[in-house]
C-alpha cells in the first residue's frame, strides 16, 4: 500500500469523515492513522467535536466560565494592544477589534451567564 502523508491526512479529514474519499484513500488513512499518534488524536478531536455539536445536547458550563473567559480574552488582547507593531496580534492569530486609531478599546461589562442572582 501507498503510504500517506501527516498533511495529506489532515487536508482530507473533513472528506475522510464524511465519506467522500475513494477506497483508495480510505484504507490509506485507515493505515495511517492506526500508527500515527498525533493524527489519531487529530481525527478523535474532530470526530468528538463532530459528535458534541450534532448531539443537539445543552453542555452546562461550570459557574463562572463566562467571566473567566471574558477576562482572559480582555487580557489577552490587552496584551496584543501593548505589543510593538512587528509580531503582535498577527503573529498569535489574534483579531483585535478596531480602535478607530486612538491606540484604545472601548471595554463594555459583560454579564455572567452562569451567575445566579
Amino acid at each position: 500500500m501507498i503510504m500517506i502523508s501527516c498533511e495529506e491526512v489532515r487536508r482530507e479529514l473533513s472528506n475522510y469523515i464524511d465519506d467522500e474519499v475513494t477506497p483508495e484513500v480510505r484504507a490509506r488513512i485507515d493505515e495511517h492513522v492506526r500508527f500515527c499518534p498525533g493524527c489519531k488524536a487529530v481525527y478523535d478531536g474532530v470526530r468528538n467535536v463532530l459528535t458534541l455539536v450534532g448531539s443537539g445536547d445543552i453542555i452546562e458550563l461550570p459557574r463562572g466560565f463566562s467571566l473567566r473567559l471574558f477576562e482572559r480574552l480582555a487580557g489577552r488582547r490587552e496584551l496584543a494592544i501593548d505589543a510593538p507593531p512587528i509580531g503582535g496580534a498577527e503573529r498569535d492569530g489574534l483579531e483585535l477589534p478596531a480602535c478607530g486609531g486612538t491606540g484604545s478599546v472601548q471595554r463594555r461589562p459583560v454579564q455572567d451567564l452562569n451567575r445566579e442572582d
